[in-house]
């Protein structure tokens, strides 16, 4: 039912972002995260300073297996907001998956220091890690 009203909402106004992101949601909680990207990279080139999207982008990449495409996203993100621990988070995963230890840690400390949140999720994300 959300699909549709978004849907309707594109037809519309065929510029509205955030109806893409929203539809782009949908499709990543379905798991089909190729609709997800398309929809995420419509609304990039719609809006591309609404953050968000390019960090959604780099998550769908990321789980699609495409960590360079994924990483080329969430630097991105740093170049238009230096502080988004988000971004940060999600390099760090990346960099210590490709084995660059000093990129990973300076982004694990950059997300920490934006969010103290992140500490804890980074031991959720080494937890998982070892129950692998």
């Amino acid at each position: 039912k959300a699909l549709k009203c978004y849907q309707h909402t594109i037809h519309k106004d065929p510029n509205h972002t955030e109806a893409y992101t929203n539809i782009g949601l949908i499709h990543q909680e379905q798991n089909n995260l190729t609709e997800a990207l398309t929809y995420y990279q419509k609304a990039i080139k719609i809006n591309p300073d609404y953050i968000p999207n390019y960090n959604l982008a780099g998550t769908v990449l990321r789980s699609q297996g495409k960590s360079l495409e994924a990483l080329s996203m969430f630097l991105v993100v740093l170049q238009k907001d230096s502080n988004d621990w988000n971004a940060h988070l999600n390099l760090s995963v990346i960099y210590k998956e490709l084995n660059q230890t000093e990129n990973e840690q300076k982004h694990k400390q950059l997300a920490i220091q934006n969010n103290p949140e992140c500490e804890n999720m980074f031991k959720l994300i080494d937890e998982m890690k070892n129950e692998e």
